[in-house]
């Protein structure tokens, strides 16, 4: 699945959390979704690690990325990463999501 199907599959999951889907070739590193809990970055996997105990690795997570997603926690936003192997499963996506926007600030 494409960042474009993820999107696909999780917009309508952020009915009422005012999505938008951010194309940013001014500022590189921005995350690719934006809404009101913070910033999302849209990551895909050709397939999820065979054993639970294997580190992901995410090929394209570029220094910009991590340096936005640094600068942003710091400042007492809010970056996700969501990433997705194989087919998408909308409910997962959509427990993730709540549990996030239900986790207390750090």
């Amino acid at each position: 699945m494409s960042e474009k199907a993820m999107w696909k599959a999780l917009r309508p999951l952020m009915v009422g959390l005012d999505p938008v889907r951010i194309e940013n070739a001014v500022e590189a590193g921005t995350p690719d979704v934006n809404y009101v809990g913070g910033w999302i970055e849209l990551k895909y996997l050709p397939k999820w690690p065979a054993r639970a105990t294997t580190p992901i690795k995410i090929a394209h997570y570029t220094k910009e990325q991590r340096v936005f997603a640094k600068r942003r926690n710091a400042a007492g936003g809010r970056v996700f990463f969501l990433s997705s192997g194989g087919k998408a499963n909308p409910k997962a996506v959509n427990d993730l999501l709540r549990r996030a926007l239900d986790a207390p600030d750090a």
